[in-house]
């Protein structure tokens, strides 16, 4: 009698072992696939979101860029329809109005050139043109008939004439990408990005004839 009971014990115990083994078997095996399924929804989550973050930045940047092209050649086509003899105060308040331009300037057919910089905007402009901490404004002229010389003058944030120097020249706007394309063109043209002539850095610029002349803004 205590043979078969213990027999029976045997027998129950074993039972309970393998029915507890197959549990934690069973129960072990739902859990990873819904940690697998959890996990893989998180990331399909994660990798859904990083792409709609992406596609709304690659949004906002292409509407900037449009908004900013449309305030630029708006720009150009003011410049062209008021030009005056003397652009200085013009395009010194265009560049206060142009956050991004770091220059508004003509060339002209004979090889004059007037150009106003905001010096601001670039650290090796001061560098390049000698200015001091109180410069602001950097005019440049080049007279047609005296092509190897040019005008440099620098204001300050008042308009104020701080110095004024004549400087050897080598520079030739008919020769620029920006001036070449716009001759090419009627309507105003934007530049591809090319290398600055002054400065070790390359940028684009917005441009259109004068009147239907060959002196270029």
């Amino acid at each position: 009698m205590k043979k078969r009971i213990e027999k029976l014990l045997e027998t129950e115990f074993s039972l309970n072992t393998t029915v507890l083994f197959l549990f934690s078997i069973i129960t072990i095996v739902l859990l990873l696939i819904v940690g697998t399924q959890l996990f893989y929804i998180d990331k399909k989550l994660s990798l859904n979101s990083i792409d709609s973050k992406i596609n709304s930045i690659a949004y906002n940047i292409q509407t900037s860029i449009k908004s900013s092209e449309k305030i630029h050649f708006t720009t150009i086509e003011l410049l062209t329809s008021i030009n005056q003899k003397d652009n200085f105060k013009l395009y010194i308040n265009t560049l206060k109005n142009l956050n991004s331009a770091y220059a508004v300037y003509t060339g002209y057919e004979d090889g004059s050139f007037y150009e106003i910089i905001n010096l601001d905007i670039d650290e090796n402009l001061r560098n390049k043109y000698k200015a001091t901490p109180k410069d602001k404004w950097l005019h440049i002229k080049i007279d047609g008939k005296n092509i190897t010389k040019r005008e440099v003058s620098l204001y300050d944030e008042e308009l104020n004439l701080n110095t004024s120097r004549i400087e050897e020249n080598n520079y030739n706007p008919t020769q620029r990408p920006w001036y070449k394309l716009a001759i090419e063109n009627q309507d105003p043209i934007k530049t591809p990005p090319y290398k600055f002539s002054h400065i070790d850095t390359s940028g684009l610029t917005y441009a259109k004839k004068l009147n239907n002349s060959k002196d270029i803004i």
